[in-house]
């Protein structure tokens, strides 16, 4: 995604990753990002990233830093019901909701 210029509001998750080079930091930009559209009630979309099968570019670099993938899908997870979405554009998609109490 990050090879097209969006017409919405939209987070680069590798990149912000590399941005912070630290877990917690980067977890809590991720909740400051999307918390406050879905308590306005937006939609958040993730594209491709929660695949469990999708190891392509970014993953080594990302696994090396220090963010492997049970981490990153295991923080959507107890964050946010994630719900699949099929494919959108011929990627896969997943829809964040806010968490059921």
């Amino acid at each position: 995604m990050s090879f097209f210029t969006l017409p919405t509001p939209h987070v680069v998750l590798d990149q912000l990753y590399e941005s912070s080079k630290d877990a917690p930091v980067f977890f809590a930009a991720v909740e400051a990002k999307v918390d406050p559209v879905l308590a306005r009630g937006g939609r958040v979309i993730v594209f491709e990233a929660l695949d469990p099968t999708n190891w392509n570019a970014p993953w080594m670099l990302l696994t090396r830093d220090g963010m492997p993938k049970a981490k990153f899908t295991g923080f959507f997870d107890s964050h946010y019901t994630v719900v699949p979405q099929g494919e959108i554009a011929g990627m896969k998609a997943w829809r964040l909701e806010p968490k059921a109490n």
